[in-house]
């Protein structure tokens, strides 16, 4: 683990879901669809003994009053929020959804993973409201 990642939140689990988006995309490339990555995915977090929820249901809330809901591609040892996109880059709403989720769970970290065409990108995103040595 490097000095760097020690200062995010749930360091540990992050690199061990970092390195296994590695992995998936090493063994099987680029240009398939989300869910294929989606299960992929699953399954190596699941062998490196990661406790993953797939397509968690998040309440939304506006003063008190239940507006909606949300899924969360995987929440990661009631500690991480990773969403995957099928794509090379990262949109900026991808970063508000991410953190959207991130301040209705009352979390910490999350991780945005592209399976783009040549390697994985991955951007680790802090709900800076619950985040104070960042």
């Amino acid at each position: 683990m490097n000095e760097e990642a020690t200062e995010w939140p749930h360091a540990d689990v992050t690199e061990q879901i970092i390195g296994a988006a590695f992995r998936v995309h090493n063994a099987i490339g680029s240009g398939h669809r989300e869910a294929v990555y989606q299960k992929a995915l699953a399954s190596e977090m699941r062998t490196r003994g990661l406790d993953v929820s797939e397509q968690m249901v998040v309440p939304i809330f506006y003063q008190e009053e239940q507006v909606g809901v949300a899924r969360v591609d995987y929440c990661v040892n009631m500690k991480v929020v990773v969403e995957i996109k099928s794509t090379e880059h990262f949109k900026i709403q991808d970063f508000r959804q991410l953190n959207g989720y991130l301040k209705a769970l009352d979390m910490q970290i999350g991780l945005l993973v592209a399976f783009g065409h040549n390697r994985v990108k991955v951007k680790r995103v802090a709900n800076l409201s619950r985040v104070s040595n960042l």
